[in-house]
């Protein structure tokens, strides 16, 4: 499935460069003062010029990719969402800057759906857009991709008996499953700060697996450990989740066949000891929260 653009796409919108000089209110306002500089600022996103500039910016970025299927508008990969008299407004009713988004790629959305009937606007459930809104739904070709980078990777997102997890991202993407059509997932399976560092979820990939696709997920990216090939039994976890994604509902013995498998195919005699190892590894840890940027 081709994208448009893939992710963090308000620079593309209204591009600061452009507009950013002769047009602050177009950007952030925060603590009294526009934010307009590129990588530290999001788009006041109830301006109707901003709306205007972003639907054109839209529809030259599908014209110009006439295969795509998906086109992203999301946030910028930082905070400072605006917090304008109108902006916060929306937020407060809401109950979340997510409808605030979700208002604006919904118009968007509705003026590019009748040229480009088979194309999904894609925005983020992410960072400050993570929590449901209150009122408003996403329309029909919308499709809301949740990202999980804050959570706990040691349980399942849904797990009741994990603080972090059960009460907060397993009921937000419950939430967002039930508003949405479709809805696609951003999930983490390994440490930024050191892909070596072991990191134990070998056993919550089926359970979130599972977990996406009955909250009515169409898509998952499992992202790993990009830009190398280096990563702590990131081979056998890239092969268990390319399983997971024709069959999100295995069950326990199918999923532990194919890991078994993978472990004798690549590393032969002895593999036997690093599943054990792998075992030692999930039960010492069973009880511990652990995020994918952990020190």
């Amino acid at each position: 499935i081709r994208y448009a653009w893939f992710c963090h796409t308000f620079d593309l919108l209204v591009p600061p460069e452009k507009y950013a000089e002769t047009h602050p209110e177009y950007y952030s306002l925060i603590d009294g003062k526009r934010k307009t500089q590129r990588s530290c600022t999001q788009l006041c996103l109830t301006n109707p010029e901003v709306l205007e500039i972003s639907i054109e910016s839209v529809r030259a970025a599908l014209k110009a990719n006439p295969g795509a299927r998906i086109i992203s508008i999301t946030q910028n990969d930082w905070g400072d969402n605006c917090q304008c008299d109108a902006c916060r407004a929306v937020d407060e009713a809401e109950h979340s800057p997510s409808g605030t988004l979700l208002r604006f790629v919904n118009a968007v959305a509705e003026a590019v759906e009748k040229e480009f009937p088979d194309v999904l606007v894609q925005t983020f459930a992410y960072s400050y857009t993570r929590r449901p809104p209150k009122i408003t739904k996403p329309r029909r070709n919308v499709l809301i991709r949740y990202c999980t980078i804050e959570a706990c990777f040691r349980h399942p997102l849904n797990d009741p008996g994990c603080a972090k997890n059960g009460s907060v991202f397993g009921a937000e993407l419950a939430g967002w499953g039930k508003i949405s059509r479709q809805m696609s997932i951003w999930d983490y399976t390994t440490n930024y700060n050191c892909y070596m560092t072991p990191f134990p979820n070998l056993d919550t990939l089926p359970a979130n697996a599972r977990f996406f696709a009955d909250s009515h997920a169409i898509g998952l990216f499992e992202e790993d450990t990009p830009g190398t090939y280096a990563g702590e039994f990131g081979d056998l976890r890239a092969y268990l989740v390319g399983k997971l994604l024709w069959n999100p509902r295995m069950s326990a013995g199918e999923y532990e066949r194919h890991m078994a498998e993978f472990l004798a195919a690549f590393y032969g005699p002895g593999w036997q000891a690093l599943r054990k190892y792998i075992q030692i590894e999930l039960e010492t840890t069973k009880d511990i929260d652990i995020g994918c940027f952990d020190p």
